[in-house]
C-alpha cells in the first residue's frame, strides 16, 4: 500500500479542510473579542480626551490617555495578524475542498496539491502558534505586570 494512495490523499485533504475551518473559526473568535476590547478602550479614550479638553490635564489623566492609545495600537496589531491568519486559513480550506472534491480524477495533481497544502498548513500553524505565544502572551504579561 502506497503512502499517498487516493484514499490517504482524500483523508489528508479532509483533515486539512477541517483544520482550516476550525482555525478560521478560532481566529474569527479572537478577532471579535479583541475588537470588542479595542472599541471599549476607544470609548474610554474619548472620555479621557473630553476631560483633557475641559482643561483637566493632570499627569494621571495624560498617563491614562497614553496607556489607552498604546493598548489600542497593540491590540490592533494583533487583530490585523489574526485577520490575516483567518483569511489565509479560509483560502487554504477552500483549496483543500476543491482538491478533494473537484480534482478527484486527477490523482497526480491531487498528490502535488496535497503535499503543497500540507506544508503551507505547517507554516501557517507555526506562524499561528508564534502569534499566540509571542504576541498575545507577551502582551498579556506586559498588561498584567504590577509595577
Amino acid at each position: 500500500m502506497e503512502l499517498l494512495d487516493i484514499q490517504n490523499i482524500q483523508n489528508i485533504l479532509i483533515d486539512l479542510w477541517n483544520f482550516h475551518l476550525v482555525n478560521a473559526g478560532i481566529f474569527i473568535t479572537i478577532f471579535t473579542v479583541l475588537y470588542a476590547f479595542i472599541v471599549s478602550k476607544k470609548n474610554e479614550l474619548k472620555a479621557i480626551s473630553e476631560i483633557i479638553k475641559l482643561g483637566k490635564n493632570a499627569p494621571d489623566v495624560i498617563q491614562k490617555k497614553m496607556f489607552a492609545i498604546n493598548y489600542i495600537d497593540e491590540l490592533k496589531a494583533i487583530n490585523n495578524k489574526c485577520c490575516k491568519i483567518c483569511v489565509v486559513s479560509f483560502i487554504l480550506g477552500l483549496l483543500c475542498w476543491i482538491t478533494a472534491r473537484i480534482l478527484i480524477h486527477f490523482e497526480c495533481v491531487q498528490k502535488i496539491m496535497t503535499m503543497i497544502l500540507f506544508f503551507v498548513t505547517l507554516i501557517l500553524l507555526i506562524y499561528s502558534v508564534c502569534i499566540f505565544i509571542v504576541k498575545i502572551y507577551k502582551n498579556y504579561k506586559k498588561q498584567t505586570q504590577i509595577k
